[in-house]
């Protein structure tokens, strides 16, 4: 899964349904709604027109809000499955990492120790090899002629 290509088509996806909310719903001029009679009076065949045409057009607006409500229900259900696996993916680099450490610390204990052997195994060598020199001889005196 690739978290980069699924934000920016996310990104995008988002701004094409802004788009679509703002010339579905914004842009119409559904909130300045007026019965108009064509004279004087508004005859009632014209008031049942306007107000099927007004409650259509309330319902189209829902349906369409619906619609966007239910793409951002997936792009947080996709967006939470995300920060599900980037949170599984963190855990598992932080196991990794501690495993790590803890086999770097072993390792370090074991060199250590045998650094202390190595040292320990050098001066037992070289106080073996000073107790088994030969004593030093003395030259002879000088013979008087």
């Amino acid at each position: 899964m690739d978290i980069n290509n699924i934000v920016n088509s996310t990104r995008m996806r988002n701004a094409r349904l802004l788009d679509d909310i703002n010339n579905k719903i914004l842009n119409r001029e559904y909130y300045k709604f007026k019965y108009l009679p064509f004279e004087g009076a508004l005859p009632g065949l014209y008031f049942q027109q306007q107000t099927e045409d007004a409650i259509n057009d309330i319902g189209n607006v829902a349906y369409a809000t619906e619609k966007v409500a239910d793409e951002a229900l997936k792009v947080a259900q996709q967006a939470y499955n995300i920060a599900l696996a980037a949170l599984e993916t963190a855990n598992n680099a932080l196991a990794a990492a501690q495993t790590a450490q803890q086999t770097a610390n072993t390792a370090l204990n074991i060199a250590n120790n045998a650094l202390s052997v190595g040292t320990a195994a050098a001066t037992a060598a070289a106080a073996a090899q000073a107790s088994r020199r030969p004593p030093r001889r003395s030259s002879p005196a000088p013979r008087a002629p």
